[in-house]
């Protein structure tokens, strides 16, 4: 029985966290170059919650707004990097870029220990300027302050596949996986398989990354993505569709 056929039976019985990365299998050596950047499918997306232009200038509004009251709120300022963050990709002005560097500073400046969020905040942003060394260094200062923060092990794996430690990479998106089965880990899983050559396994986990989307914005996401492993396989009427 092939790979494939044997996670999708796994699947229905044991749930898709329990072997959508088989570490012993994927981790082994990469036959060539990543054909796309793993940003794409990962750290370039925004959480579901703000990728709509609208929703992110309403909630930094709405943050910015609880700061003037509490100033010294390190978590708004947090999330006000991670939406700055985000309005930057969406917009691809650079400025926002600027206005994240000052929200994650101004939370560590207000609380410089224990606070893993806006390390793992910095992290992503250095990701999205293809800074993975530096990226690499926050996520791994962040995990020793919080070793279950899945959304960090998300950039962690991102980080170290753009520096081509795919073994590295593979076990610690099987972590994430583990923690919290979504669709940010879904789809990163489904590149894992690409990377590995397996379309059958990239089709499967981009599927029950459509399946479980509670939103529009999450299954605009995964569509796209599921086309690349039909196109691969030569099957382009489906790849459109």
């Amino acid at each position: 029985m092939n790979r494939g056929k044997t996670l999708a039976m796994a699947a229905t019985t044991v749930g898709l966290a329990a072997v959508m990365l088989a570490v012993g299998a994927l981790a082994g050596p990469i036959n060539g170059s990543a054909p796309t950047s793993l940003l794409s499918r990962s750290v370039v997306a925004p959480p579901a919650q703000v990728l709509s232009t609208t929703n992110i200038a309403a909630n930094i509004g709405a943050i910015q707004a609880r700061l003037k009251i509490l100033p010294n709120d390190w978590s708004a300022w947090s999330n006000l990097g991670a939406l700055y963050t985000a309005q930057a990709r969406l917009t691809a002005d650079p400025s926002y870029y600027t206005k994240a560097d000052g929200a994650f500073a101004r939370s560590l400046k207000v609380r410089p220990q224990d606070n893993a969020s806006a390390l793992t905040g910095q992290a992503a942003l250095a990701a999205s300027r293809h800074d993975f060394s530096t990226a690499l260094t926050l996520t791994k200062a962040s995990q020793k302050l919080n070793p279950y923060n899945a959304t960090n092990l998300g950039v962690m794996s991102d980080a170290l596949s753009e520096l081509g430690r795919y073994p590295e990479a593979f076990t610690v998106l099987q972590r994430m996986v583990d923690l919290k089965p979504g669709v940010a880990s879904y789809t990163r899983a489904s590149y894992a398989y690409e990377l590995r050559g397996d379309n059958l396994g990239a089709k499967f986990a981009l599927t029950h990354a459509l399946q479980i989307s509670q939103s529009p914005a999450d299954t605009a996401f995964s569509r796209p993505y599921l086309g690349e492993p039909a196109s691969n396989s030569g099957a382009p009427t489906t790849a459109c569709r």
